[in-house]
């Protein structure tokens, strides 16, 4: 089940947010009987995300936008088959809170319009386990650390 929702305070300032409610169990493994009736790796039970974002639209900042907001996921679960002592696993991975923030400016020089971009991921450069892969084939990683990305585009 999932929500999600925009809403403009004022003209120029939003804010967009949204819950998912995602109770996936694993239903039949017959190579891992043990995984059976757990939830699904990866995956949490709630995931919560909250955005805004404010843009200048006259005077001497006029195209400047700033934005931020965080996504939130509950526990999630990595099983794990152990080959080599025949053995299986469920490790915990704790709750995470993930901000993001950005600063952009754009304009029109004659026929052109620019738009430069700041944006940082991971703002607190937490450490947190993701995943990726389906099936059988789920791999877990460290999720990048801080992450800034600068962007210059042009539309004509």
């Amino acid at each position: 089940m999932e929500f999600e929702a925009l809403y403009s305070l004022l003209p120029n300032w939003s804010i967009l947010g949204s819950y998912a409610y995602t109770d996936t169990k694993v239903r039949r493994d017959p190579e891992n009987p043990f995984f059976e009736g757990l939830r699904m790796q990866f995956v949490p039970l709630h995931k919560v995300a909250l955005f805004t974002k404010y843009e200048v639209r006259e005077g001497v900042l006029n195209g400047l936008n700033l934005r931020g907001g965080f996504v939130h996921f509950s526990e999630r679960y990595l099983n794990t088959r152990d080959l080599v002592n025949d053995a299986n696993n469920r490790i915990r991975l704790p709750s995470e809170w993930i901000l993001e923030a950005g600063v952009g400016y754009g304009r029109q020089i004659g026929k052109t319009w620019w738009n430069f971009d700041i944006s940082v991921k991971n703002l607190t450069d937490e450490n947190f386990v993701g995943g990726y892969g389906a099936g059988d084939f789920v791999a877990p990683y460290w999720a990048p650390p801080r992450e800034w990305r600068f962007t210059l585009s042009a539309n004509f």
